[in-house]
């Protein structure tokens, strides 16, 4: 009981002298008994109750003792009310701050973004004219390699057995069997020789045989002959007989190819255009296709 009454009497004596300098310092503070707020005065009566209904039969010294306790309480939760309100303040301007910083980079980040967006836009749009004109230099590219292959022909399927000296009799043979004219036939061939065979093609298929010839006339009856007299060079073998062409030409002939194939299972004629355009004569009328595209909207009108 004794150590009991002294931490009591502790306690109180640490109160008083605290009340003392609150009120030295600041005759008006918030802990002035003769000058309390209305806040102070309803939180007071408040724990006031409280503490006497828990002790009801306690002597006045022991409320007064009570008393001064819990305004030494109010006391340090006040001082840590200020704390934690001053650290909340600090926190909340820093919070601020780093909010005004992310919005700052945030905008630039925007700003960037939307010069990258044009400079891509300006890039896409240069890139479409570069290929664009790429096309057109690769045709105009085809075009001029086409003039000089104007009097070429390509000879596919001629076994390999035949040999570079063999080529022109083998030429005068398949000749006289597409029954050109002999006057035709004197012409003279400039150069003849097998092409290298490109990977894609099986390596069990026979080199092609390209040969110049000095007459354009003379590759113009070749090739009527090989579409009229078809048969007569099977006599020979599956021989197939085609113009030279460029490689930017031949790439965009092959994207026909699907077309064409259902052409001739319609056996519907069909002949080429140069460079690449299909010509269809049907029921009088003449159609000229650019695309494959085109010719299979054709072919569905056609069929209904």
């Amino acid at each position: 009981m004794a150590t009991k009454s002294s931490g009591k009497a502790a306690i109180k004596k640490a109160a008083k002298q605290d009340q003392q300098t609150e009120k030295s310092k600041n005759p008006s503070s918030f802990f002035s008994p003769g000058q309390k707020s209305n806040v102070e005065k309803n939180l007071e009566s408040s724990i006031m109750y409280s503490s006497k209904s828990e002790d009801f039969n306690q002597s006045p010294s022991s409320q007064t003792e009570n008393y001064i306790t819990t305004d030494f309480l109010k006391h340090c939760l006040e001082e840590q009310l200020v704390a934690i309100t001053a650290e909340f303040n600090k926190n909340t301007a820093e919070t601020k701050k780093q909010f005004l910083e992310i919005l700052e980079k945030l905008k630039q980040s925007e700003e960037k973004i939307t010069a990258l967006e044009y400079e891509s836009r300006a890039n896409k749009e240069q890139n479409e004219q570069l290929y664009n004109q790429m096309r057109q230099i690769e045709g105009k590219l085809g075009d001029l390699e086409d003039r000089l292959r104007r009097n070429n022909l390509r000879i596919r399927n001629v076994p390999e057995a035949i040999t570079q000296d063999k080529i022109p009799e083998y030429l005068d043979t398949l000749w006289a069997t597409l029954k050109i004219e002999v006057s035709i036939l004197n012409t003279k061939m400039e150069q003849y020789h097998r092409l290298s065979k490109p990977s894609s093609v099986s390596q069990h298929l026979p080199r092609d045989i390209i040969i110049n010839l000095q007459s354009h006339q003379f590759k113009e009856a070749i090739l009527y002959a090989a579409r009229t007299n078809q048969s007569n060079t099977e006599k020979l073998g599956d021989i197939k007989i085609f113009q030279d062409f460029s490689f930017y030409t031949r790439q965009q002939r092959k994207k026909f190819m699907t077309v064409t194939g259902s052409l001739r299972r319609l056996n519907i004629k069909y002949s080429w255009i140069y460079p690449s355009k299909i010509k269809i004569i049907t029921d009088g009328r003449r159609e000229i296709f650019t695309t494959p595209s085109q010719i299979e909207e054709w072919l569905r009108k056609k069929e209904k």
